[in-house]
């Protein structure tokens, strides 16, 4: 996931701590002290079990598409579907679009 994308997590209200790493918004890699940027220019990188653990009941399956993965919604939202290169990255969207 890029950093524009965990940006979006971190504003939405993802929590900020876990298995995963931090990506600094000046070089976009990840960095093992976060202490090393300034607080406001890095963001948590969840890992996949992370982020469908956050969505809960709401992640019913994910599967390959031709161009990406897919991910569709279960309980109140029952068949939505989000994308994405990789598999977090459709699961951070489908996160996403719960809150």
């Amino acid at each position: 996931m890029n950093y524009e994308l965990v940006k979006e997590l971190k504003d939405a209200g993802l929590e900020q701590v876990g298995w995963g790493h931090f990506i600094c918004e000046h070089n976009q890699v990840e960095i093992l002290c976060p202490n090393k940027c300034a607080e406001e220019t890095y963001c948590y990188r969840p890992t996949l079990s992370e982020l469908i653990e956050a969505c809960g009941e709401e992640f019913n399956s994910l599967y390959r598409i031709e161009k990406g993965w897919a991910v569709a919604g279960g309980g109140r939202i029952f068949g939505a579907v989000r994308k994405g290169k990789t598999p977090s990255e459709a699961v951070a969207r489908l996160w996403l679009a719960l809150q």
